[in-house]
């Protein structure tokens, strides 16, 4: 569930840890070390928000973009999936550099031939 269901306490404690540690890593010359495959395992919110795409997609519309996540909110659980999210990062040796690749199963109309 990646932290979507789990009591608002716990989030807190997870998102206090994530804080501190971003604060220990600051200055550390650590972009490097991002290289890799991640799988996302918590989000401070809904999963299908956890991509670049999203991001981008706040940035560049603000003012209308918790009208169009109502309606991506609003599909039932029963109607849609949402698997694995991994994102593969390469080349971050610095701010700018690099690339990212993200990758989200997501599964319109469930346990359907």
């Amino acid at each position: 569930d990646r932290g979507q269901t789990e009591n608002p306490q716990d989030n807190t404690q997870i998102k206090e840890i994530i804080d501190k540690l971003e604060l220990a890593m600051i200055g550390q010359g650590t972009t490097a070390r991002l290289d890799g495959k991640w799988e996302l395992v918590w989000a401070s919110e809904d999963v299908t928000r956890s991509s670049p795409f999203f991001w981008a997609f706040r940035q560049a519309y603000p003012d209308n973009a918790d009208q169009v996540y109502a309606i991506t909110d609003s599909i039932p659980g029963q109607l849609k999936e949402i698997g694995r999210a991994v994102q593969n990062i390469s080349g971050a040796e610095g701010p700018g550099e690099g690339s990212l690749e993200s990758r989200v199963v997501i599964r319109a109309l469930p346990g359907t031939p």
